[in-house]
């Protein structure tokens, strides 16, 4: 129930209803070989989740919208997109899940909702501009490796609700 257009600007408009599948395994999202042209990734409401592996290796990707509609992301959903900044995540996201941002090495800011719960295995691992970070609340456990190799990571401020934190 989705479709997407690359416009020329490089701005990749994902649009429909419901989930959009996981793209790993040899399974790849239909715009991968265009990659490299995708600089801007603008999400519709109405989308439900965000396939695992969707924009990995998106090297120029840059920006992201993402509609409140998104309340889940599959594993290592923006691995390796080096040139993407910020993200915010919406509201109603429980998990963060394993080797989302892995790679992001221009990452300087990423908004975590109270709504998310679990933060996953080598989440942030390599985003090595990523400065500081606020934990919420209703964050109960930290994967392993989440913030492995984020050597410029000066703040991190983790909130009570915080059971677990892996190694």
């Amino acid at each position: 129930n989705l479709t997407w257009e690359l416009d020329s600007d490089g701005t990749l408009t994902i649009s429909g209803t419901g989930e959009m599948k996981d793209c790993y395994h040899g399974d790849e999202a239909p715009w991968m070989t265009e990659r490299t042209k995708i600089k801007r990734v603008v999400i519709k409401s109405g989308i439900t989740s965000i396939g695992g592996a969707a924009f990995y290796d998106c090297s120029n990707l840059a920006d992201v919208t993402i509609p409140s509609s998104v309340t889940k992301f599959g594993e290592s959903t923006f691995s390796r997109c080096t040139s993407l900044t910020s993200v915010e995540i919406p509201n109603g996201t429980t998990t963060i899940g394993y080797c989302m941002f892995y790679g992001c090495s221009s990452l300087t800011s990423v908004t975590i909702p109270s709504s998310v719960k679990y933060i996953g295995d080598r989440v942030f691992s390599y985003c090595s501009r990523l400065t500081s970070i606020l934990i919420p609340g209703s964050v109960s456990s930290i994967g392993t490796g989440a913030f492995y190799c984020c050597s410029g990571l000066s703040d991190l401020t983790i909130s009570n609700g915080v059971k677990s934190i892996g190694w």
